[in-house]
């Protein structure tokens, strides 16, 4: 038996916009599912149905059953992956599941983990014992990401709790463009406001200033991907009046301007 022969990839690709509903359960599998952009509805067994907000990482275990899907909205960009043997039962029971009993996190991480994903996309459809190795390497890569963000928003020293944390990231992700005022937030968690961006920043990396911006500009990736609106109105409909600023900022986070990021999402 070869080293890394104990987990077989099953399937490996990417869903631009995912029209599918999900129901049922994985009985003989695991898999792993990156929200890239757009949101999706989502629950697990009997709990209330959420939605959540891309970037988001869920995955199935044969334990649960699952149901979910595109919201209203929009549909939904993936990347996903399913496997099966020994060692992905390990990466799923003993990596995955303690980072969440309900199957999802948001990942904070979010640029690393895109690439790695696509980096074992791409070996994930070779043949061959050394491309099957680099699967191997780079999901447990990909979980190493994810037990990094974990570590950083849940296990410092940080007063805010998980779901309350989870809640408001939620918000801001899913409406992007309100105002979103630390002082009302600490408020909400019977915190000081200074008190409450330490922790913020600590627990997310970045100033909630800098986060909702963040959401903001994915928001506008989503909608050049998905709309033919007009750049600036899109600009405008994302808090940037000025089409400079707008470029400019949009540019510092994706390294494209807008017009070429829509260039190169469309193929």
């Amino acid at each position: 038996m070869e080293y890394f022969d104990d987990l077989t990839v099953t399937h490996a690709r990417e869903i631009i916009n995912c029209p599918t509903h999900m129901r049922g359960h994985c009985p003989t599998m695991w898999s792993l599912e990156f929200v890239v952009s757009g949101e999706i509805y989502y629950q697990i067994d009997e709990k209330p149905e959420i939605v959540i907000a891309g970037p988001a990482v869920h995955w199935h275990h044969p334990d649960h059953c699952y149901c979910y899907g595109p919201t209203e909205k929009n549909n939904w960009q993936h990347l996903y992956t399913t496997f099966t043997g020994e060692r992905g039962r390990r990466i799923s029971d003993e990596g995955l599941m303690p980072l969440s009993a309900d199957c999802w996190m948001p990942v904070i991480s979010a640029i690393e983990f895109e690439q790695t994903f696509r980096e074992y996309l791409f070996h994930a459809h070779e043949i061959g014992p050394l491309h099957r190795g680099h699967c191997v390497v780079l999901l447990e890569k990909l979980l190493l990401i994810l037990q990094d963000d974990y570590r950083q928003m849940f296990q410092k020293a940080n007063p805010i709790r998980q779901t309350d944390l989870q809640t408001i990231l939620h918000e801001i992700r899913l409406a992007p463009t309100e105002e979103y005022d630390a002082d009302n937030l600490a408020t909400r968690l019977h915190l000081s406001a200074s008190h409450f961006r330490r922790c913020f920043h600590r627990a997310v990396g970045m100033p909630l200033h800098q986060y909702v911006i963040s959401c903001r500009l994915n928001l506008a990736a989503d909608l050049l991907h998905q709309t033919d609106r007009q750049i600036k109105e899109i600009g405008i409909a994302c808090g940037y009046p000025d089409p400079v600023r707008f470029t400019k900022a949009f540019s510092k986070q994706f390294g494209l301007n807008p017009r070429d990021y829509r260039l190169t999402i469309s193929g």
